[in-house]
């Protein structure tokens, strides 16, 4: 009885490894069919390696951990925009490049408009807005955020959060698969006596192979940048009466309130002068007809008291 198990035992064992994958044998000095390329690369593509296993990055095995984010080894893309307004656009830009360099951020993309002044008078054209892209490390980008809020008043403000695990995992097995498939595509091409029209398809099949892992590597590393750092599109609306927030006191009121006053007499100063500057043409003007109306007043007025010649005697 137990020989008969033994025997049965053997046999199944005999018969799974009769079973098994025997890579396909080719001749060293014999040539290489066509179908020898895009059997790798098909293989390589649908996320299996040269020898027949899942490679070794695998589907479901997440790449390296980009951008500090440890948690579940998740790979996020975070984008936000905030906007702000303030009084003074030169002061807030200034602020906003104090906080940069604290946090080693910078500005990608920038955007201004003016105002057009509608009068000859008025200063030339002012800031009345500023749009601005900024990177950021992902891993300070909340406490980033807070501190650009306090530059002046929010009156919008969103975070978005993309979750790019699996897509991330799926382009860093796809390129470690296309890399392997690259090699064995120049192990075939290495071998000797290859007749010239193998060694033609084999070449082609490898440019193209590398065409992909060019494209894979660009695509791999865009996402892990977008990982490392996260977007904020910040937008400044300037306006020139805007006040903070703050806490006032007798003193600051006293302090505005003068400066006020003084301003304003300034202003009224300024508009008179200009004003007298504007009519002093038409003042000349009206004195010169002024003179002339008088002129001609008094000359009538002493032809009519002229005495008449008396009559001549008869």
């Amino acid at each position: 009885m137990r020989t008969c198990r033994f025997v049965t035992m053997l046999s199944l064992v005999v018969l799974a490894s009769s079973c098994g994958y025997k890579r396909p044998a080719y001749s060293v000095g014999g040539s290489v069919p066509a179908v020898v390329a895009s059997d790798v690369t098909a293989r390589g593509m649908a996320g299996e390696s040269i020898d027949g296993k899942r490679g070794e990055s695998g589907w479901l095995k997440v790449g390296k951990n980009v951008g500090g984010q440890e948690k579940d080894h998740q790979q996020l893309i975070k984008k936000g925009s905030l906007t702000l307004i303030v009084g003074e656009a030169r002061k807030a830009e200034e602020r906003l490049k104090e906080i940069l360099k604290g946090y080693d951020a910078y500005i990608s993309a920038r955007q201004s408009n003016a105002t057009v002044p509608q009068s000859k008078y008025l200063k030339p054209s002012e800031v009345s807005s500023i749009t601005l892209t900024i990177k950021v490390e992902a891993r300070r980008f909340d406490e980033f955020l807070a501190q650009v809020k306090q530059i002046g008043s929010y009156t919008h403000e969103s975070v978005q959060t993309e979750d790019v695990t699996f897509a991330h995992a799926d382009l860093t097995a796809r390129l470690a698969n296309q890399k392997k498939v690259e090699e064995r595509l120049l192990g075939h091409l290495s071998d000797r006596a290859r007749d010239f029209k193998s060694v033609l398809e084999i070449e082609k099949e490898l440019s193209r192979v590398r065409e992909q892992i060019e494209q894979l590597t660009a695509q791999l590393r865009s996402m892990e940048n977008q990982i490392a750092y996260s977007t904020l599109t910040l937008q400044i609306s300037v306006q020139p009466e805007y006040v903070p927030p703050s806490q006032r006191t007798f003193g600051q009121d006293v302090k505005e309130t003068f400066s006020g006053s003084l301003g304003a007499m300034g202003t009224t100063a300024r508009t008179l002068a200009i004003a007298a500057v504007a009519i002093l043409p038409w003042l000349l003007v009206a004195a010169l007809l002024l003179w002339g109306l008088v002129r001609l007043i008094g000359w009538i007025s002493s032809r009519r008291a002229r005495p008449k010649p008396a009559p001549p005697a008869q």
